[in-house]
């Protein structure tokens, strides 16, 4: 099994049942990989695993912080937020499984405008500022299993926080320092 690079150390090639296939994003508490979801007949669709850095997942704190984080985000169901679809363990990595979206975030189109100096028309702005305020609309108004309100403020909405599909489609993610 061949190893995929992490910062100095190593992940293994598969987390439980899902294999591993490249980095995406590397953040100071975790990093986001393209994986594939392996099951029989060859079905191995792509997601996203965000993968809590080892370090601190010994950190009894910032491990309930990633748990929170899948336990709030488990319960967001709208178009415009990345929805999640697993959260688990494997071999001490401590890990959530995401929707993978196609695409480009906002600070990665705005960086690409400016460089190519290319405008971006106002009504463009006008509908990716509508579709974030849906998904965040969603995740203030979405309530638990049993029906209490969550109260979701996302406080960390940012560009390299929203997704762009090639359909146009706003996804919002990364909830995890939201206040519940």
């Amino acid at each position: 099994m061949s190893p995929v690079e992490k910062n100095d150390e190593f992940l293994p090639e598969r987390l439980g049942t899902y294999r591993l296939v490249r980095l995406i994003n590397r953040g100071g508490m975790a990093e986001v990989y393209e994986a594939r979801r392996e099951s029989i007949a060859g079905v191995a669709p792509k997601v996203a695993i965000k993968v809590i850095d080892p370090k601190r997942a010994k950190d009894k704190s910032f491990r309930q912080l990633f748990i929170n984080e899948a336990q709030v985000s488990s319960n967001l169901r709208h178009q415009n937020v990345v929805q999640i679809q697993d959260f688990d363990e494997s071999n001490g990595y401590f890990f959530l499984v995401m929707e993978y979206v196609e695409g480009f975030n906002l600070h990665q189109l705005i960086f690409l405008a400016r460089k190519y100096g290319i405008p971006i028309a106002q009504h463009l702005i006008a509908e990716v500022g509508r579709q974030i305020c849906d998904g965040l609309h969603h995740a203030h108004c979405a309530n638990t299993p049993d029906g209490r309100p969550l109260g979701l403020v996302h406080r960390d909405i940012k560009p390299s926080n929203v997704m762009i599909n090639p359909q146009g489609v706003i996804k919002v993610f990364d909830f995890g320092v939201s206040s519940a």
